[in-house]
């Protein structure tokens, strides 16, 4: 009671844009694209997302009200992805790459099997569940990069291995 707290904020001005360009792997432009920019936190670390935006009829995009910062863009199709590292208040163009996939059997994984790949280069960090496959996974819709992967067997958490992995696309990695 009669106690006090004095706290300094700060507020970001969120008053900068990033545009560009998404085309296809064939120089078209890729309409309806979802298009994301990420925000990096700290190395290695881009924690913040800003804006998710569909390219226009002619390839184009726009994000507004962003504070300061490394930003990632990244666009995607079904077919293809593309990424790159962004400056503010200025165009980043990106081609669409197709999309490769992971996959393989890990000998002895009878109930459950979680693989988990990511890439700080690319920005993407995903796991995903396989259920009585004997092992069997396939992570689809993966761009092309340096992936590394952990695996965990069974619901006991046991890790299989982790280790570096090119992915060319397209194609497959297994």
């Amino acid at each position: 009671a009669g106690q006090s707290l004095t706290q300094d904020l700060v507020v970001e001005a969120c008053n900068h844009t990033l545009r560009g360009m998404v085309m296809d792997a064939a120089g078209n432009p890729a309409v309806g694209a979802s298009v994301s920019v990420t925000r990096r936190m700290s190395e290695g670390s881009y924690a913040r997302s800003y804006g998710d935006v569909v390219t226009d009829a002619t390839g184009a995009f726009v994000v507004t009200g962003l504070p300061v910062g490394d930003y990632m863009v990244h666009a995607s199709t079904p077919t293809g992805a593309a990424s790159a590292k962004a400056t503010l208040d200025a165009s980043v163009n990106l081609t669409l790459a197709p999309l490769g996939k992971l996959s393989g059997t890990i000998t002895g994984a009878k109930r459950r099997l979680r693989v988990s790949i990511s890439s700080d280069e690319l920005d993407v960090h995903r796991s995903e569940d396989f259920y009585a496959t004997n092992g069997a996974f396939v992570v689809s819709g993966l761009p092309a990069g340096t992936y590394e992967v952990v695996v965990n067997v069974d619901a006991y958490g046991v890790l299989v291995g982790v280790r570096p992995l090119e992915l060319e696309a397209p194609g497959d990695l297994r």
